[in-house]
């Protein structure tokens, strides 16, 4: 007999054709995400997808998240997705986990105690499966209700929306869209799924009212009198489950209440006091129960709970899992029963499943055991429990579930719970693998501001320092450190021998001892203190030598290869970093991360992008390594600096924006900043995306160098020149804070701001002009400080690129400000920018670099030279996909007599389309003012310029004007 009740497949014949190509069926290539309100009918079209597409021969793997309960289980939906996968196919299964053995931590039971894994490493082994089944046979993988995923779950389904797959293979998720708040953690997951190429989002809205009718007519025992099926139709609202609901309430002749809850009451109700025992029980469980879980809770013999389960299931009210499990049809039901309990059942209900789990700990998992302990009132298991659980969750490559556990066990601790010091500083090392620096911050700013005893502040606050390390913050991370040296060595004063040498002590004390002064010497490093660093560095090497800790040595001679900038500096920390990547390679020293983010930023430094990006995305040599991700930023400028270099490799700016997977603040907006690069390259940058980003240069000034160069330029694209050069103001002054004057990051935005400048220089009134001034001269002042403060054979070549296109920019400003430029001074200054790039391989900027040439060689008459590099910086814009460049171009294209001729006639489209450029209107304004897309708008400013000869917007409206057009 079947265990899940079919409801009548009604009024969704276009919603499955759509799914059905969403997916590609019936060959099945594709990504779906569906969604829909509680009770819609998202389960039940889904039922009627698989049914087709299993007659097809293709493989069905289905995960389901559930309940608050199921959140603290991280990967469960995935759990099951493998777990049948392994039924079907274990050959597979069993050749990837040969491959890749973290797929071990996705199968049930199987996991055991395992080294922290990366999410990304445990992504890779599911998706190899996943591909693996593929070439067996077509599969569709199913992951439902992910509105109660935990973060692990959540994350890796972004990466899998994100890859897609080679083989026959679809992927469709569904979620709760009532559920989903703009506070809930499902939404901001949302936004990245709606930017993915290839990912379908189907919404499943009510039914007709046709539909429902018809839906109420064929329900078992449904009324026949037609005012009847209207009135429940009409209650109903076109949702599929509440007239189920509400037929069935009927049938049991009960009247139809205001209240859903008390109609879902009614169906419990007209089973015997036992069966309603069992789903008061089950309620409390929040996801599906082992029957020996149950067994043991209801304390029924299993004869009598096996036909209150078959009753519940005739009545379809409950389902029963291939695995054996029981739980609720439908979740209403459940959180209906859960809402309705008296205070003293509901804990003696927690009561009972504590009992059962502690004596039977295969059926739960310790978050289980937690939430129940907790509610039953034994808060000291809860807390144990808990703590077990965050750190099984930090195991499993899941740190975003560990932070939650951790600070439901700080919630549950006394403010004397000898255990909080500890259980802070855990969960704000995992809240910085998750990338949430900021909270971790938080979480030990809060912390301090308790009374602890010397050696728990000295902890909290070294911990402080390691999660503000690389951030731009006003957190002085030199005197942290020092304070938490003074209070440990007060509470723990090291011994000494009759010699005066240090004598040994407690492991435990002589270990956290070690970790202090690393924290110490990290900070003296990153603030440029180097011999005091040195000095620490020989204290950490001859204490870490003396307790037998050749790691610590090894993560102190690569923090120590940071310390100085000289070319002997430079070529003695890559003789070192070179030496320790050898020492450890084959080891699961977590020092690995930094050395190859070391030898990757020294290569970017040299130009050598290559090898840089190489080393950035290359995996340590043990795979239980990967965790060294963590330590402790997985999102501080070491990973996020190896992140942010990628999009700067020869590539498209089409497809370029692509987002990446999960990261919170900062990280974010360091990605969101190259996005705003892309999309300016490509011309529909949103302006307002430059005022989303600034709030994070207080965090780290990194994203205002990113970002505010082509946000200066979309501003002024906009029309918002005035804004364009306040912002460059702004972001001068925050670096400058940040990292001091006459710093490289100058030289790049200067040369970028007077590029926007001179674009719009000649529509400015005199009071932007003084501003520009202004700018210039801060510009050049910035520049000269580099070349005084850097020797020259100690300047990079990005440096050198930088300095030779701000010279020629600086020069086009000039004379778009109507100064006189000697016409030999321009073109050579350019020339050397051309030279200067072509050493530094990034390909957009080397095509505005050409760009600029051709315009030069415009300028001062020879034209043909113009035409010829203008060809070479054209056919690089064509093929990344660069439109405002392109139009910057056609005009130095043109023929000669094709140049003399009147090509200024406009469509009307495009005469409209100048109207709004004119009052200063972005592409977006325009495209809702006149109800056309963003894109199209972009095309049809391209033929503007293009039409009336002229490089920008400011121009075309100058134009414009001087014709009478506008």
């Amino acid at each position: 007999m079947s265990t899940r009740y079919r409801t009548p497949f009604v009024g969704r014949a276009a919603e499955l054709e759509a799914l059905r190509r969403a997916v590609g069926a019936p060959d099945v290539s594709g990504l779906a995400v569906l969604a829909g309100d509680a009770g819609i009918g998202k389960t039940r079209l889904l039922d009627e997808l698989v049914s087709q597409l299993t007659d097809d021969g293709v493989l069905v793997l289905m995960g389901h998240c559930v309940g608050q309960a199921g959140s603290g289980l991280a990967y469960l939906p995935l759990l099951e997705l493998v777990a049948e996968a392994e039924r079907v196919c274990p050959d597979v299964v069993a050749e990837i986990v040969d491959r890749q053995p973290s797929l071990e931590l996705l199968r049930p039971g199987r996991g055991g105690r395992h080294d922290a894994v990366p999410p990304a490493v445990i992504a890779d082994s599911l998706h190899a499966l996943l591909e693996a089944l593929a070439q067996r046979r077509p599969v569709l993988a199913i992951v439902e209700d992910l509105h109660w995923a935990d973060q692990a779950t959540r994350d890796l389904v972004t990466v899998l929306l994100t890859r897609g797959f080679a083989g026959p293979l679809a992927l469709v998720v569904t979620y709760r869209s009532d559920d989903v708040h703009r506070r809930h953690d499902l939404h901001e997951t949302l936004t990245i799924w709606t930017r993915l190429p290839g990912v379908h989002r189907l919404e499943l809205g009510p039914l007709p009212t046709g539909s429902m009718r018809h839906l109420v007519s064929v329900q078992p025992g449904a009324p026949t009198d037609r005012d009847q099926v209207d009135g429940i139709a009409a209650r109903a609202d076109g949702n599929a489950f509440f007239a189920e609901e509400l037929v069935a309430a009927t049938v049991a002749g009960r009247p139809l209440g205001d209240d859903l809850a008390r109609v879902l009451r009614v169906r419990v109700e007209r089973l015997g006091q036992p069966a309603q025992k069992v789903l008061r029980a089950l309620a409390l469980a929040e996801r599906q129960v082992d029957h020996t879980l149950l067994e043991a809770v209801v304390d029924l013999p299993a004869e009598e709970l096996d036909e209150v389960l078959s009753g519940g299931i005739d009545h379809h009210l409950l389902e029963v899992r291939p695995d054996g499990r029981v739980g609720f049809r439908h979740a209403l039901l459940g959180e209906t029963l859960a809402e309705g309990l008296l205070p003293g059942e509901r804990k003696r209900l927690h009561q009972r499943y504590l009992v059962a789990l502690q004596a039977h700990p295969s059926l739960g998992s310790p978050a289980e055991v937690a939430r129940h302990a907790a509610r039953a009132g034994e808060v000291e298991v809860a807390v144990s429990a808990r703590l077990e659980a965050a750190a099984a969750a930090a195991g499993a490559g899941a740190p975003q579930d560990a932070v939650r556990h951790y600070e439901k066990a700080l919630a549950l601790m006394s403010a004397g719970d000898t255990r909080r010091v500890a259980t802070t500083v855990a969960a704000a090392e995992a809240s910085s693998l998750a990338g949430s620096s900021l909270h971790a911050l938080d979480l030990l700013g809060d912390a301090l501001e308790d009374e602890h005893d010397d050696e728990g502040r000295a902890l909290l606050l070294a911990a402080r320092s390691d999660a503000a390390g690389g951030f731009d913050l006003p957190i002085d991370r030199v005197a942290l450190t020092e304070e938490a040296l003074e209070l440990y060595w007060g509470a723990h004063p090291a011994p000494l021998t009759e010699t005066g040498d240090t004598a040994s002590e407690p492991a435990e004390v002589a270990l956290t001892r070690l970790s202090l002064l690393q924290s110490r010497l990290e900070a003296l490093v990153d603030d440029g203190l180097y011999r005091e660093a040195w000095e620490v560095a020989e204290r950490v090497e001859t204490l870490a030598a003396a307790a037998h800790e050749p790691r610590l040595v090894a993560r102190v001679r690569a923090s120590m290869s940071r310390a100085g900038g000289s070319d002997q500096d430079r070529a003695a920390a890559l003789r070192v970093l070179q030496e320790i990547r050898q020492e450890l390679r084959g080891t699961d020293d977590p020092t690995q991360v930094r050395v190859l983010y070391r030898l990757g930023h020294l290569a970017y430094q040299d130009g050598e992008i290559a090898d840089a990006v190489r080393l950035f995305a290359e995996e340590p040599s043990s795979p239980s390594v990967s965790v060294a991700r963590s330590r402790p930023t997985a999102w501080s400028p070491a990973s996020r600096g190896a992140r942010a270099v990628r999009p700067r490799r020869p590539g498209r700016c089409a497809g370029a924006d692509r987002p990446h997977h999960g990261p919170p603040q900062p990280g974010r907006a360091l990605f969101e900043s190259v996005r705003l690069v892309v999309e300016t390259a490509r011309g529909d940058a949103d302006p307002e995306l430059v005022n989303v980003l600034r709030p994070q240069w207080d965090v780290d000034a990194l994203v205002a160098v990113l970002s505010v160069g082509a946000g200066a330029e979309t501003l002024a694209r906009a029309g918002r020149v005035s804004e364009a050069v306040a912002l460059v103001e702004a972001a001068l002054d925050r670096i400058d804070d940040a990292w001091g004057r006459d710093r490289h990051a100058g030289l790049r935005l200067g040369a970028l701001a007077a590029a926007t400048m001179a674009a719009h220089a000649s529509g400015a009134d005199q009071q932007l002009r003084q501003a520009m001034a202004h700018l210039d001269a801060r510009i050049a002042a910035h520049a000269a400080g580099f070349r005084a403060r850097v020797p020259t054979d100690e300047i990079g070549p990005e440096s050198i690129a930088w300095i030779a296109r701000l010279e020629a920019e600086r020069l086009r400003l000039r004379h778009a400000l109507g100064e006189p430029v000697d016409a030999v001074d321009l073109v050579a200054a350019w020339e050397r920018a051309c030279e200067a790039f072509a050493g530094w391989p990034t390909v957009y900027e080397g095509a505005r670099t050409r760009a600029g040439l051709a315009w030069a060689l415009a300028t001062t008459g020879d034209r043909e030279s113009a035409r010829a590099a203008a060809q070479l910086a054209h056919e690089t814009a064509v093929r990344i996909g660069a439109a405002p460049l392109i139009a910057e171009l056609e005009p130095l294209l043109a023929p000669a007599e094709r140049r003399g001729r009147d090509e200024s006639h406009l469509t009307g489209r495009e005469q409209e389309v100048l109207n709004l450029l004119a009052l200063g209107r972005s592409n977006g304004e325009i495209g809702r003012t006149l109800y056309i897309s963003t894109k199209t708008v972009s095309v049809h400013v391209s033929n503007i310029l293009a039409k009336l000869g002229v490089g920008n917007r400011g121009e075309a409206v100058a134009e414009a004007r001087s014709r009478g057009l506008v």
